[in-house]
């Protein structure tokens, strides 16, 4: 499922933050050893929600915006985006870390039973826009396509997705579950079976000319590789400050030269990852000119030990950003609730998931 790949991007963040940490240089070691402490016992623990947000206001997403008839942004569309988020939750019968490396294993179906994994994307005004679950081997989907439609303010998409609906008012009972999908309502997918499907899609009847190809996949020398690279650059370019605590939370500050590090960043990195089959004839080749030669920083805040949230302003990357603000979140909790199947969804079965792909490969 998407939220898989969601997860496995979040967690590579933390895990790099957390790597990171571990090797700060002896005058700032006790700063960088709570930040390493605080990410290691968010993956010690059964239960984990990590949420994203956007915290711009809706008066600097119209400033950032710009002022020219081309670029400038509506305040009542800036209000829409402003707190424009994404939730991911993830509980383990053992520990997060547990389900973390079962997710980035490309031959799992489904999580490990007693885990279960939930994505939420919404808008400002906290209403979902896609909902996705995964229990085990089941998965589930809610699109809110109004949602999403009153998001854009497309008149044009609004008239298609009315369109759609009629289209698929017509179609047989067994579809039912597709209907659904069009209607904000929640459907039931078995990981395993479709699994199996797009292994097999190219015989199912996928369009011409697609053909799709397996996830590259690493090695452990490749993986150690890496992960040396990495700690090795950032023991040299970043820098963590104890801003002291407030309340009994803890500020510290995690700072680097931004086009240095992505420069030295890309130096250690690429040349392991282009030996990775399928990758390597993907990857940039220049040097990162879009990059600001400038101080950049983040703020990792903890209580009890443990990082409960990390603050950004995003802005700081834009060479021409002076003077504006981009301030983005992630925020890190252990209680979060119990992710549980929703009640009522339809099965949108492996046997019309195969309808359909033949219906796609019979019209190209």
């Amino acid at each position: 499922m998407r939220a898989r790949k969601t997860v496995i991007a979040l967690s590579c963040a933390v895990a790099i933050a957390a790597g990171a940490a571990a090797c700060g240089t002896a005058k700032q070691l006790s700063a960088a050893e709570q930040v390493s402490d605080g990410f290691d016992k968010l993956g010690a623990a059964k239960s984990v929600k990590v949420s994203f947000s956007l915290d711009a206001t809706p008066a600097q997403l119209v400033a950032l915006a710009g002022t020219s008839a081309a670029d400038k942004l509506k305040l009542t569309d800036a209000t829409k985006l402003s707190g424009l988020g994404a939730t991911v939750t993830l509980s383990s019968a053992g520990s997060v870390q547990q389900a973390l490396k079962v997710l980035q294993d490309p031959k799992a179906t489904g999580l490990p039973a007693g885990s279960a994994l939930a994505m939420e994307v919404h808008a400002g005004d906290g209403k979902p826009l896609v909902e996705i679950r995964e229990i085990g081997e089941k998965a589930y989907v809610r699109i809110g396509l109004d949602q999403i439609v009153s998001l854009s303010g497309d008149a044009s998409m609004r008239t298609e997705i009315a369109q759609m609906r009629a289209g698929m008012a017509q179609m047989p009972a067994a579809y039912s579950a597709v209907k659904d999908l069009f209607e904000d309502k929640w459907v039931g997918i078995d990981v395993k079976a479709a699994g199996e499907l797009a292994k097999n899609a190219p015989t199912t009847g996928l369009p011409v000319g697609i053909t799709p190809s397996a996830a590259p996949s690493l090695d452990a020398a490749t993986r150690t590789k890496l992960s040396d690279a990495v700690i090795g650059v950032f023991k040299k370019d970043v820098a963590f400050t104890d801003k002291g605590s407030k309340d009994g939370v803890q500020q510290i500050q995690v700072a680097a030269p931004a086009r240095q590090l992505v420069t030295d960043l890309q130096g250690a990195v690429l040349p392991i990852v282009r030996t990775i089959p399928g990758v390597g004839s993907k990857l940039p080749t220049g040097a990162p000119t879009d990059v600001p030669d400038k101080q950049a920083a983040a703020e990792v805040f903890l209580k009890d030990g443990v990082v409960t949230k990390v603050t950004m302003d995003l802005n700081q990357l834009d060479p021409a950003g002076a003077g504006q603000q981009l301030p983005v979140s992630l925020s890190f909790a252990l209680d979060a609730p119990a992710v549980t199947a929703p009640a009522g969804a339809s099965e949108l079965t492996s046997g019309v998931l195969q309808d359909m792909l033949k219906g796609m490969g019979s019209q190209s």
